[in-house]
């Protein structure tokens, strides 16, 4: 995991403001923001496919595709987190059925259990949220590449794939999304227009992480794994 690059990516390339602020236009229309996801796969994409990390900010002229990617990887992810979704849907319905239960005779007790499952159910999210992040750069990189959400949900590949790099991926994430969040709140100290313009570039650069990690997973970087298992 080369931080160094990550960090420098955002500024690569002649057109790297334009493409920055397309992005940060986008982000700030709230639905944009899948559009960004999908260039971001295009980011993964071009590292793929020169098979290097060394490679500029694309430009912002396969507008559709990107639209198309995006959408995918929602539904792609929406296909991973549906057993959370589930879980937490059935115990949300145990949850309301044990408060309106709740009474003056059995307070004490439904009180509890209603805590319980609460509790539960929260431990059950943090869980599968960190299995998620195991995977999270090995499923980027695949619909990145294939364009496909049936590559995104190819279950059987993505875990043959991702044997033996599941905690560097959850490294990865973890790493990343620490830095985005420091990054994004330095946006909301400079000024609410900042946010936008920091959110674009940490995008950037945790894509960029992601593509470094798929490098690694697919053997095109032969440099050794953040974490041996």
């Amino acid at each position: 995991m080369n931080l160094e690059k990550a960090f420098k990516f955002p500024f690569k390339g002649e057109n790297w403001v334009k493409n920055l602020l397309i992005a940060a236009g986008l982000i700030l229309t709230g639905i944009g923001s899948f559009i960004v996801a999908g260039y971001g796969l295009e980011i993964i994409r071009s590292m793929a496919d020169k098979k290097s990390d060394d490679v500029e900010l694309p430009e912002w002229t396969n507008f559709g595709e990107n639209v198309i990617d995006g959408l995918k990887m929602i539904v792609v992810m929406l296909v991973w987190m549906a057993p959370l979704i589930l879980v937490s849907f059935f115990f949300g319905i145990a949850s309301a059925i044990i408060q309106n239960m709740m009474n003056y005779d059995n307070y004490s007790v439904m009180n509890v259990l209603f805590i319980l499952v609460n509790g539960i159910s929260g431990l059950l999210s943090i869980a599968y949220s960190f299995f998620i992040s195991g995977f999270i750069p090995t499923i980027m990189g695949e619909v990145a590449t294939k364009q496909s959400i049936k590559a995104g949900i190819d279950f059987k590949t993505i875990f043959a794939l991702n044997k033996g790099f599941f905690w560097s991926n959850f490294l990865v994430a973890l790493v990343g999304g620490i830095i985005v969040g420091l990054i994004s709140t330095i946006g909301v100290i400079a000024c609410i227009i900042g946010v936008f313009a920091t959110s674009a570039y940490a995008i950037a650069f945790q894509y960029h992480l992601y593509g470094q990690q798929y490098l690694k997973i697919t053997g095109a970087d032969t440099s050794a794994p953040i974490v041996a298992e």
